[in-house]
């Protein structure tokens, strides 16, 4: 189900070597196993 951006709970931002990686846990009650992390990340330069 679409409408709800994923940073509307907890996340974090954090620079690993030459990446930048997104920690997001965006909980809408639906996940039957809990909160589901997910995790971005993308190079630098």
């Amino acid at each position: 189900m679409a409408g709800h951006a994923v940073t509307r709970n907890p996340v974090a931002l954090e620079q690993v070597g030459d990446k930048l990686r997104l920690l997001a846990a965006p909980d809408d009650g639906e996940e039957t196993a809990g909160t589901e992390l997910l995790v971005y990340e993308a190079p630098i330069g």
